[in-house]
This record gives structure tokens, sequence and C-alpha cells, in this order.
């Protein structure tokens, strides 16, 4: 039997990159996951899809920030996990560290072909350095770890 006809129907591997950010890396950002993910992964990616506010603490080198600022937001701004636009933000130590990571998000949403002809264009009129409005509504928003978090509206 061939590798190709063991491999999983695209309708199945479309439904677990659906409900598990690290399937969907696997499909959408193959060149951010080039190896296997490590049991702390998916420790890391468990806590993030059952707890809507989370934080996590890894060593160096670890891909906790290619997880949690760039797969994770991304995943959830289009697949809307919830059944509802989201409201993310993207915390880093700094705003110029934040607005890095929302920068890296805006490419993939413009320049990635899988993401493009999965989602379509999702661009909209208000992208700016640290505010991203999706067109499914989705907002993203990157703050330094100084900045005061209550009371932010879009």
């Amino acid at each position: 039997m061939t590798a190709l006809a063991e491999a999983p129907a695209i309708d199945t591997v479309l439904a677990a990159a659906k409900t598990n950010p690290l399937v969907w890396a696997k499909l959408y950002l193959p060149h951010d996951v080039p190896l296997d993910y490590a049991p702390m992964h998916y420790d890391l990616m468990g806590l993030a899809t059952t707890h809507r506010r989370t934080a996590f603490a890894a060593p160096r080198d670890h891909a906790k920030s290619t997880l949690c600022q760039k797969v994770l937001p991304l995943w959830a701004a289009l697949e809307q996990p919830y059944g509802r636009p989201e409201q993310l933000l993207c915390v880093s130590a700094s705003e110029d560290m934040a607005a890095g990571w929302l920068r890296k998000i805006k490419y993939e949403l413009q320049s990635n072909a899988a993401i493009r002809w999965r989602y379509g264009d999702q661009e909209t009129a208000k992208w700016t350095e640290n505010y991203l409005e999706l067109k499914n509504k989705t907002t993203l928003r990157g703050l330094g770890a100084e900045a005061a978090i209550r009371g932010r509206r879009p």
C-alpha cells in the first residue's frame, strides 16, 4: 500500500485543523513548525484551547512564541472556535515586539496561498501597526506588557 493511500482524507484533516491549532499549523504554516511536536506543545495548546485566558512559561527555544503569538492567534482568528468573532490580545514584553508579531500575522494573511485559498482575503481598512480587524470581524491587538489592558475598545 502506498503512503498516499494511507494518508487521511482531506476532509478528516480539515476537520481536525478546525479544532486543533497544532494540526492547523502543520497544514497552513509548515514553514513555522518543521519538526514534530513535543508533549509540551500538546499540553500548551490543550490549555490554550480550553481556557479563554491563559499564561504560559517554558524554556527558551521551545517554540512558545511561535505557537502562542502566531499560530494560536491566526487559528483562533480564522477558525473562530467559540462560534463568534474573537477579540484577541497579543501581549509581548514591549509594544514593538507585539507589533512585530502582528506584522508576521499580517504577512501570513496577505501572502500565504493556503490561508488565502481557504479563508479568502481578510484585509480591511482597519489595519494598523498594533491593530487588525479582519473581514470576519475578529480583531487582533498588540500590546506591550506595561500597557493598560482594561478599558480597551476597538
